[in-house]
Formats: C-alpha cells, sequence, structure tokens
C-alpha cells in the first residue's frame, strides 16, 4: 500500500529519531532542496546533523499530519538540539520528498498566559467538506 503524503513526511521526520532517513528512501539523493538557511541543501547535509545532534536526548512526536496534493506537513515536538515545535512542509514528486520547509521554534514546555501548550488541542480534522 503507497504511504500518503503526510504519512511520508510523518516517516521523514520520525526517521531524525531512528536515524533511518537513507533507509527509507523518501528523500530524493539528487534533487532534495532544503529552505532552512541553517541546513545546506541535499540527503548528505541532512544524514550530517546526526553527528551534530545529542542523539541520546532526540525525540520526535508528530502531533499532527495533512496533505494537500504534492505537500505533506506535520506538526511536530522535537528534541533536536533542545526542546523544539515546528511545522515541516515536504512536496513530493514521484512519491519521494524534493524540497522541505520548517518552522521551528524552542518548546518552552510550560503553558502560556491562556492555559496551552504549544502543541495542546484536537489533533484530528473533522468536517473536511468545510475545509
Amino acid at each position: 500500500m503507497e504511504l500518503s503524503n503526510r504519512d511520508k513526511a510523518e516517516a521523514i521526520q520520525n526517521s531524525i529519531e531512528t536515524e533511518t532517513l537513507a533507509e527509507i528512501g523518501l528523500i530524493s539523493p539528487t534533487s532534495y532542496k532544503q529552505h532552512n538557511p541553517n541546513v545546506a541543501t541535499g540527503l548528505q547535509a541532512i544524514l550530517g546533523l546526526h553527528d551534530l545532534m545529542p542523539m541520546d536526548k532526540v525525540y520526535t512526536n508528530v502531533v499532527r499530519k495533512f496533505q494537500d496534493g504534492d505537500y505533506g506537513f506535520v506538526h511536530v515536538d522535537y528534541f533536536l538540539f533542545e526542546p523544539t515545535v515546528a511545522f515541516d512542509i515536504h512536496r513530493f514528486e514521484n512519491g519521494i520528498s524534493v524540497e522541505h520547509w520548517d518552522n521551528l521554534q524552542t518548546n518552552p514546555k510550560k503553558l502560556n498566559k491562556s492555559g496551552r501548550t504549544m502543541t495542546d488541542g484536537k489533533t484530528k480534522a473533522k468536517d473536511h467538506h468545510k475545509t
């Protein structure tokens, strides 16, 4: 069964924790463009991040996942270099990611003034006919 683009985006982001990005084959080895100015373009640059991260602390928790056509995007609670919350967006061609954008923010791990965290709330989209 073919994975949906939202499931592929989830698998890519989860592969950070499991260090299986190369094995899952969901990133183009030749034409992957990274839109994070702090990370070089290309699969090897992404794999090289594992050498820099404190892998004994790294975790990924995909909280929400969505897709729109060729795009899969996920809302993720991470520990990369520090507690982080992100939206990661992948554009897929022929079943593999060829482009990636992210928006990362340090997770303060506490409630805000409204009594909410950065990831709480509903996790399933409903009423798709209204969106």
